[in-house]
């Protein structure tokens, strides 16, 4: 009997973990599998969760660096701006807003025909009471080939720009000269003529008080021995010099102008046009037509005559055989000339011989000359003088 105690006394120790899982299954599934979790999770994961808060605090301190402050973006773009603004400027006042590029800019303002432009750049001045015929796009010439040869600066300050350029089939060049003004919106260099590029052509017309400058009338000053005219010309352009008038021709002059500082003069020598020399003829012929209606032996102002002794017995006929042919020819003083010239008359009389009392017919050719000195009224009326 003693032999068996021992069993009896360890039977409950045997039912406890019974009874345990009976009361886990009574509470629920949930505390049930977290009793299972707590069953199932190692030592050392039980160590993490019970490590002292400062530990925990210390891991929270590991964070990501901040983003850098707006502000300094903003600056950096603003000084990156301010530089690339600083060093387009300073490429622009080296080459578009140079001296030599404001000289480029006024050739090439002349190149599109853009007068208005080309006028309106400052130093450009119009010569007071100068023909402004030339200033229109039509009398400008092409320029071509435009390249700037050289840029002086003496000792004022003013920029001294040579431009060679092609016009009219030639190679040419310019001198232009150039100073420094007020900046243009207050960051691009200013620039100014200092001598206008717009140049006084003076042109003498012989004979006339009339011209054509590129096919465009122009009324010339009267002046001994013709006529004078100012005529404002951009450079560089050619001028070409004519007559539009009916009575007076001559050759074109072409008159470049490439210096406005010093531009060439020019004269225009006028001939007598055909029409001019058909009127003159004319005007001759009627005159002399109008002297054989006089039946005398010596018409009255008229350039022929016959004097004889023998006693006229009926009024003398005369013919014109042949009419002086007229050349004009331009004179010192301006007027025209007609040198002398020779027709034929022909006189047809009865006469009665005073020797012998006889009477005959006398039929005979009258030569004769004429020369006339010739002006133009101002109403285009011819006023011929005999000389």
């Amino acid at each position: 009997m003693q032999g068996t105690e021992p069993d009896q006394a360890t039977a409950p120790l045997a039912l406890e973990p019974l009874i345990a899982e009976a009361d886990a299954a009574k509470e629920g599934p949930d505390k049930g599998s977290d009793a299972a979790d707590a069953a199932d999770e190692g030592p050392d994961e039980r160590a993490d969760e019970a490590e002292p808060p400062e530990a925990a605090d210390a891991v929270a301190v590991v964070e990501t660096p901040p983003a850098p402050a707006r502000p300094l973006r903003w600056i950096a773009f603003l000084v990156g701006t301010i530089l690339v603004f600083g060093l387009v400027v300073a490429a622009l006042n080296a080459s578009l807003y140079s001296a030599s590029g404001f000289v480029e800019r006024y050739l090439s303002a002349l190149q599109r025909g853009d007068v208005g432009s080309a006028v309106s750049m400052p130093g450009v001045i119009v010569p007071s009471g100068a023909a402004t015929v030339a200033l229109t796009p039509q009398a400008l010439d092409e320029l071509s080939d435009v390249e700037v040869r050289a840029n002086r600066v003496d000792a004022a300050g003013t920029h001294v720009i040579v431009v060679d350029y092609r016009m009219a089939g030639e190679r040419r060049s310019s001198t232009f000269s150039v100073q420094r003004t007020a900046p243009l919106f207050a960051v691009f260099s200013g620039w100014r003529f200092t001598v206008s590029p717009i140049a006084a052509v003076p042109i003498t017309v012989r004979n006339a008080d009339s011209l054509t400058v590129d096919g465009i009338s122009v009324e010339a000053t009267p002046a001994e021995g013709g006529g004078t005219a100012i005529v404002a010309a951009l450079t560089p352009s050619v001028l070409t010099l004519g007559s539009g008038d009916r009575y007076f021709s001559a050759d074109p002059v072409d008159v470049p102008v490439v210096d406005a500082a010093a531009p060439a003069s020019a004269t225009l020598a006028l001939e007598a046009s055909p029409a001019f020399v058909d009127d003159v003829q004319t005007e001759l012929d009627d005159f002399l037509d109008a002297c054989i209606t006089q039946t005398v032996l010596l018409p009255a102002g008229c350039p022929f005559g016959k004097s004889i002794e023998d006693r006229v017995l009926e009024p003398p006929t005369w013919t014109i055989v042949s009419y002086p042919p007229v050349v004009i020819e331009p004179a010192d003083d301006g007027s025209w000339t007609v040198p002398d010239t020779v027709g034929t008359a022909h006189i047809s009389v009865r006469v009665q011989s005073l020797f012998d009392g006889t009477t005959s017919t006398l039929d005979e050719d009258v030569p004769f000359d004429v020369a006339y000195r010739i002006s133009v009224g101002p109403s285009g009326a011819l006023i011929i003088d005999g000389s």
